[in-house]
């Protein structure tokens, strides 16, 4: 069976702007597309920056283990599908960064 949504993963992206966003990727996780993950993040960029915020704060995906930090931030490290301890550094350094200062 072909499942085909009438939209795309970057316009769900999209609607929670301009809410902190973390996109996580893992490098042998092909089934969750890590290039169409941080695409999604660079278009949804777009919205964030016209409700005058920031977005992703490049349009170059990064090499696993160098994550990108703004309003969207994004990570790929090696590794499948799950969540590891570096994963866990990343999202608390994220709320460090930006979530207790927009409260």
């Amino acid at each position: 069976m072909d499942c085909q949504l009438p939209f795309d993963q970057h316009l769900i992206l999209s609607a929670i702007a301009p809410r902190l966003l973390f996109i996580a990727s893992a490098v042998d996780d092909r089934l969750s597309d890590p290039p169409g993950e941080f695409a999604s993040g660079c278009l949804a960029s777009k919205v964030y920056r016209l409700l005058g915020s920031e977005g992703l704060p490049t349009d170059v995906m990064p090499a696993p283990g160098s994550p990108l930090f703004g309003r969207i931030s994004y990570q790929i490290r090696p590794g499948g599908h799950d969540d590891q301890n570096c994963d866990w550094e990343q999202y608390l350094d994220f709320l460090d960064r930006y979530s207790w200062r927009s409260m």
